[in-house]
C-alpha cells in the first residue's frame, strides 16, 4: 500500500520469481531483476536499491542507473532505425550521413539529373513517366548508354525490400565526373503530407537565371531557395526570372485559379515539365476547366485568390498563404479541392 502511493507507476513483474514447474516433476525458477517485460510493442523494465538506515539517497538513485545502464544501452541500440541501404554504381552500401548528404541535389557541381519517385503501399506511382524524363535527360548529359539499359523496375524494388518499406520516396540520380558516369538509388520512408494542411508560401527576393527544364542535380538556385524557405519558416518559395516572371516553386509547380479555369507559367519560362503538373493539366480539360499556359507576375500572385501546388510527391497541395496573405480563410478552394479529388481518383486506378 505504501509502495502503490509513493510511485506513479506499477512495479508489475519485479522481484521474487518467475518460474514453472512440469508434469514429469522438473521445476525452473528466475529471480525476477533486470527482468524486460513486453507488452504489444512496448518493452519495460524496473530497477532498484535496497534502502538501509544509513543509505544515502543520492548514491542509491546512482545505483539504480548503473543497474539499468547495461539494459538500456542495449534497448536503445535495437530500437535505433538501421542506417538505409543505398545502390550506388552496382553495388549496395550502407548510407551514413555523410554519404546522405554528399547525394543532396543541389550542394554538388555534378552534371547529371535526378527523379523522385512516390511509393504507395508498395507501387512505385507513374514510374514510366519518370524513367523517360530521366533517360531524356541523361542523354543531355552525355550518360553511358550501358548504364540507361539497367532493369530500373528491378532495382527500384530491391531498394525497397532492402529497407523494409511499403510508403517510401525513392531517388533515382544519374551523374557525369570526368569519362565516367555513376548511378545512385535512395529509398526513405515518406508519409505526404495531409491535403488540409496546405502550403505557406514566400516569395524568392533573387531573380533567378532560366533554368534547363530538366531535374539538374546541380540545382544551387532551388537549393538555396529551398534554404531560404526553411529561415522564412514557410512550407515552400516562389521563384521569379529577370523578366519578372514566375518559373515555379523550389520544389513544386504552381497553379493559379482564375474566373476563366486554370494558369500556370508557360515551359518556355524553364520550369520544370512536372509530371504532376502534366496530370493536373488534363484532369483538369476532362473536368472541362480550361487551362491557359502564359506569364504569370508577382502582382497575378498576390491577387489571387485560390492557388494551388504540385509535384510527384505531394500530389495537389493548396496555398494557405502568400506572404502573410490568408487565402480563402486559409482553407482549399472549391477548385483545387475538385482537381485534388481528380488526381487523387487517377493516381488509385
Amino acid at each position: 500500500e505504501i509502495i502503490r502511493k509513493l510511485e506513479s507507476v506499477p512495479r508489475v513483474i519485479y522481484t521474487g520469481c518467475l518460474g514453472y514447474m512440469s508434469f514429469s516433476g522438473n521445476m525452473d525458477l528466475n529471480i525476477l531483476i533486470r527482468t524486460l517485460l513486453r507488452q504489444k510493442n512496448k518493452i519495460t523494465f524496473h530497477v532498484g536499491a535496497g534502502i538501509v538506515a544509513d543509505s544515502v539517497p543520492e548514491q542509491e538513485y546512482e545505483e539504480t542507473l548503473v543497474k539499468a545502464k547495461a539494459m538500456k544501452e542495449c534497448l536503445e541500440e535495437l530500437s535505433a532505425p538501421s542506417p538505409p541501404k543505398i545502390f550506388i554504381d552496382g553495388r549496395w552500401v550502407l548510407a551514413t550521413e555523410k554519404l546522405l548528404k554528399s547525394l543532396t541535389p543541389g550542394i554538388t557541381k555534378k552534371e547529371g539529373v535526378f527523379e523522385t519517385l512516390l511509393v504507395e503501399r508498395g507501387e512505385i506511382l507513374f514510374l514510366e513517366q519518370h524513367l523517360r524524363r530521366v533517360r531524356q535527360g541523361a542523354k543531355r548529359f552525355g550518360i553511358e548508354k550501358e548504364l540507361l539499359s539497367l532493369n530500373f523496375l528491378k532495382i527500384l524494388k530491391e531498394a525497397l525490400d532492402l529497407n523494409h518499406l511499403s510508403d517510401a520516396r525513392l531517388r533515382l540520380m544519374l551523374w557525369q565526373e570526368g569519362q565516367h558516369s555513376h548511378m545512385a538509388i535512395v529509398a526513405q520512408a515518406y508519409q505526404p503530407r495531409p491535403f488540409e494542411k496546405g502550403y505557406q508560401v514566400a516569395i524568392y527576393p533573387h531573380p533567378v537565371a532560366n533554368p534547363s527544364g530538366f531535374k539538374e542535380i546541380a540545382c544551387q538556385p532551388f537549393f538555396q531557395a529551398a534554404k531560404y524557405a526553411t529561415r522564412r519558416k514557410v512550407d515552400e518559395v516562389f521563384l521569379f526570372d529577370r523578366k519578372g516572371h514566375l518559373i515555379e516553386g523550389s520544389r513544386t509547380n504552381v497553379f493559379i485559379v482564375t474566373p476563366q479555369g486554370l494558369l500556370t507559367p508557360t515551359l518556355q519560362t524553364g520550369c520544370l515539365p512536372g509530371i504532376a503538373r502534366h496530370h493536373v493539366i488534363q484532369l483538369a480539360q476532362r473536368e472541362g476547366i480550361p487551362v491557359e499556359q502564359n506569364p504569370i507576375e508577382l502582382q497575378d500572385l498576390l491577387a489571387a485568390h485560390e492557388i494551388f501546388v504540385t509535384n510527384s510527391l505531394i500530389a495537389i497541395s493548396p496555398v494557405i498563404k502568400i506572404e502573410g496573405k490568408i487565402l480563402k480563410d486559409g482553407k482549399p478552394g472549391p477548385v483545387t479541392r475538385r482537381i485534388w479529388e481528380a488526381y487523387h481518383t487517377l493516381r488509385h486506378h
